[in-house]
Order: C-alpha cells, then sequence, then structure tokens
C-alpha cells in the first residue's frame, strides 16, 4: 500500500490527469438531485470534478498534496468550485453532513478499511447515500488492483455499515477504464442510505 509521499511521487510526475468520472458513479448519481458529496481518497479529482459540474457542493479528501494541486488547478480550468482537505482518509472526520459520500476504487486492509467506513457513514446526513465502488476480493485476474490483501468481499463491507439501509450490493464484471490501459474486473458496488427516521440534528450537520 502506498504512503503519501509515494502517491505525491506518482501524481506530481502524471502530465496526464485522469479525467473520466467512474462509470458507475454517472449510472447512479445522474439522477440524483445535487446536493452536498464528500469525495474520499478523490486523487486528482475527476470524480468531484464531474459532481461539480452538476451542482453538487463537493468536498473532496486525499492525502497527496500533488493530487489535491492537480484537482484545483484543473478545477480553477473548468470554472469550478470544489473545497479540497488534505488529510490522512483513515483519519479523517467529517464536521459537516453529506447527501452523498463517496469511496471510489480506494482499495485498504481490512482495519483501515472498516475505519473509513464508519467515518463515512458518520458524516452521511439523514437520508443521505454511502456509494462505495471497488474490486471485489473475488476478482483473481492479474494486476488489477495490485494485492489481494487490500480487497474487500460484500459482507466484508456491510458488516461494516451496521447503521445503514442497504439498497444494492452486487459484484459483475466491467471493464475499469484507466490511463495505463482497460482491465476486466468484478467490481463491486455499494449503495447504502442513512434513514430518515435519524435524528434530524444529525452531529455536525452544517447547514
Amino acid at each position: 500500500m502506498r504512503g503519501a509521499r509515494e502517491w505525491d511521487d506518482y501524481y506530481a510526475t502524471n502530465d496526464d490527469p485522469w479525467r473520466r468520472p467512474d462509470d458507475d458513479l454517472v449510472t447512479e448519481v445522474a439522477s440524483l438531485p445535487a446536493g452536498r458529496a464528500l469525495d474520499l481518497g478523490a486523487g486528482e479529482g475527476a470524480d468531484s470534478l464531474w459532481l461539480a459540474c452538476r451542482g453538487w457542493e463537493v468536498t473532496a479528501v486525499d492525502q497527496s498534496a500533488a493530487a489535491i494541486g492537480t484537482l484545483l488547478r484543473l478545477a480553477v480550468n473548468e470554472g469550478l468550485t470544489v473545497r479540497v482537505e488534505i488529510a490522512d482518509v483513515a483519519e479523517y472526520r467529517s464536521d459537516a453532513a453529506y447527501d452523498l459520500v463517496l469511496i471510489c476504487h480506494m482499495h485498504l486492509p481490512g482495519e483501515l478499511r472498516s475505519r473509513i467506513l464508519a467515518n463515512a457513514a458518520a458524516a452521511l446526513a439523514p437520508g443521505g447515500l454511502l456509494l462505495l465502488i471497488g474490486i471485489a476480493a473475488a476478482d483473481a485476474r492479474d494486476g488489477a488492483a495490485g494485492s489481494g490483501a487490500l480487497l474487500a468481499m460484500p459482507d466484508e463491507v456491510l458488516g461494516a455499515l451496521p447503521e445503514l439501509s442497504i439498497e444494492r450490493c452486487e459484484v459483475r464484471c466491467r471493464t475499469i477504464r484507466c490511463l495505463e490501459n482497460d482491465l476486466p474486473s468484478d467490481v463491486m458496488l455499494v449503495s447504502a442510505r442513512r434513514p430518515i427516521s435519524d435524528d434530524a440534528e444529525h452531529p455536525g450537520r452544517s447547514d
């Protein structure tokens, strides 16, 4: 698993930032009304910028200052506003509440994954949607995501979200489009919602 310095080195030398949002994100979110969105592990911001272009108020979080710098440059070039935070996503706790929390292709060891999922769930406003997209542990294709130890099974994800209502949990084969090459992979999609019946005075809610 790469650390902040390694990601900084990678992004600092990347002259061709990835600009295409994830296909599943587009499918799942395109019809939703715009609100507040939190993009955890945003990288250079393809997903954040796509959301911002559609009227979402986006906060993008990543540990790499180089990636966040690229995201801000692209946002300025496109006339978009994205709030950014440079932070270790495993330790990040939001002081606001969001209508959408996105975790897209961030593959981590089990303990860190559970911590991030718990913090992501806590960042949801009542009725808010958590969307996780990533390669499933069942995918043994060479090169799919580096190390199988960083991949999850659906049950592992669902077990970390006991207070949310699961709307979708599926694994299907699709092509992940990357700068280097396109990868056929078994991709897991989990969408889970905080019940609207939760206390309207959600801790950290900022209207």
